[in-house]
């Protein structure tokens, strides 16, 4: 029996770990024990990353044998970000950008959101993050180990662009009011 299975912490961590416990077969009979992973004798791996591990718990005596799988570990954080809002014009705000999240180990609460845009920061729970100016935008999630994380970007494009055009023309003699 699996009697103590830890995920690694995060993805890509080799800190998961895996406690099995053998009882059965004939009294006082030796068992030997052998993993997929060629350590023997040990009932305890630890410093594991995701994978699938096998064990074999042999009684000596008979040769009788059990094997038993377990798979462990946690999906990567991904993060996907989409403009929900378009900015206004260059210099105003009123964008809105989404963040949509999956994989790591969620609080019961949700991810934690740090949002950057420029000189305008945000920090919290919320997977939006409003009245943006254009620019780009950065957001970096963490799962609820708080170092387990990812950083995604997305460029706030604007609707319109003001532009001015301007003429000059000069009065035609010095003190007319003829120009424009």
């Amino acid at each position: 029996n699996f009697i103590n299975v830890n995920n690694p912490t995060c993805y890509g961590d080799s800190d998961g770990s895996i406690e099995i416990e053998y009882t059965g077969g004939i009294l006082l009979n030796p068992y030997s024990v052998e993993w997929s992973t060629n350590d023997y004798g040990v009932t305890t791996l630890a410093q594991l990353s995701n994978g699938t591990y096998c064990v074999t718990v042999t009684e000596e005596v008979t040769g009788c044998e059990v094997e038993s799988c377990i798979n462990i570990g946690v999906d990567p954080i991904q993060v996907e970000l989409s403009v929900l809002d378009t900015a206004f014009c260059a210099e105003s705000g009123g964008g809105s950008v989404e963040a949509v999240v999956t994989g790591g180990t969620p609080e019961v609460t949700g991810y934690n959101f740090e949002w950057n845009s420029g000189d305008f920061n945000d920090q919290g729970f919320s997977s939006l993050f409003e009245d943006l100016a254009p620019g780009m935008v950065t957001v970096e999630v963490w799962d609820s180990f708080r170092y387990c994380n990812v950083v995604d970007s997305i460029e706030m494009p604007f609707l319109y662009e003001i532009e001015v055009d301007a003429t000059i023309q000069s009065p035609f003699c010095y003190g007319d009011s003829t120009g424009t």
